[in-house]
């Protein structure tokens, strides 16, 4: 897609936007470029789904959380816009290579030292790299899986696997122990799904075995990019939990699923007044419940 440039993104959003925007990037849970723009899926207060397209050759773009309600470009807009940007400029990375090549040894050496002296993280995890040492091989990942079963020790081992050609039996053994576990909380085992963007065995483990509130509307937030029918009652349920809290924060983060409830009616083709005005009626004695919705356009 090439219809807009770092410079739109920055001008349609104003620079505060843009900046907060540019720290969202990791929050990206899920992009899906579709005909004419992306539909991506955000984590912010709540998992917020947003949409980039193009009108008369112009970046247009629309999120469900309150900001955007407003009419605004939001930062997660420019989150997702900046990721498209990013995946354009990968797709050809001999240029890139061949430089970083012909810097020889002490040359690249200076150069990521530059950087790192510019950017903490980046020093952070080049210092703990070095700390550490060498990669930890298959077996050791293995055995610290086995003994702590989380989706932080399963990405580690996913790394290892698949480096050593051996990921797909190993990633069956996992699995296996993940859902041995599971009656416990099917929350690592979603995790771990969620992280190697397996979106359909998320959905199918969370159905199976049950997870919590936030890691289910996750899950649902992801599935909502290609089904969004199927997201919908999940939203509902949340939205229902939350509300009968009965506070201002949970009003406002009722309001931010809301939002995405209605991206979602729109995707599958539902008419979103039919589930809002019954709700709204069921709720009419909360004031400052109907102010927030009414706030945000609803």
């Amino acid at each position: 897609m090439g219809w807009f440039s770092d410079a739109d993104l920055r001008e349609l959003a104003g620079a505060r936007p843009y900046e907060r925007g540019s720290r969202y990037l990791g929050k990206i849970l899920s992009v899906t470029e579709v005909p004419g723009g992306a539909v991506a899926v955000v984590q912010g207060t709540d998992p917020y789904l947003v949409r980039l397209g193009g009108r008369d050759g112009q970046l247009t773009g629309g999120c469900s959380c309150p900001f955007a309600q407003e009419g605004a470009f939001c930062k997660h807009c420019v989150a997702v816009g900046l990721h498209v940007l990013g995946r354009r400029e990968r797709t050809d990375t001999a240029p890139l290579r061949g430089y970083l090549s012909s810097l020889g040894a002490d040359g690249l050496a200076d150069l990521v030292l530059g950087e790192a002296e510019r950017d903490p993280a980046l020093y952070r995890r080049l210092a703990a790299r070095a700390v550490n040492g060498p990669p930890v091989g298959l077996a050791e990942r293995r055995r610290a899986f086995e003994a702590a079963p989380d989706p932080g020790t399963y990405a580690l081992l996913r790394s290892a696997a698949q480096e050593a050609g051996e990921w797909p039996g190993t990633r069956e053994w996992a699995l296996r122990i993940l859902r041995g576990t599971a009656g416990d909380g099917a929350d690592p085992l979603v995790l771990a799904l969620l992280g190697e963007d397996d979106v359909d065995g998320a959905w199918a483990a969370a159905a199976e075995f049950g997870c919590t509130t936030p890691i289910r509307l996750e899950v649902a937030a992801r599935r909502g990019g290609t089904h969004p029918a199927d997201a919908i009652g999940v939203f509902i349920a949340a939205i229902d939990e939350v509300v009968e809290l009965k506070t201002p924060g949970a009003y406002q983060r009722a309001t931010g699923l809301i939002g995405a409830l209605r991206i979602l009616h729109e995707r599958a083709g539902r008419d979103f007044r039919c589930y809002l005005d019954p709700f709204k009626d069921v709720h009419r004695r909360k004031r400052r419940f109907l102010d927030e919705l009414r706030r945000a356009g609803l």
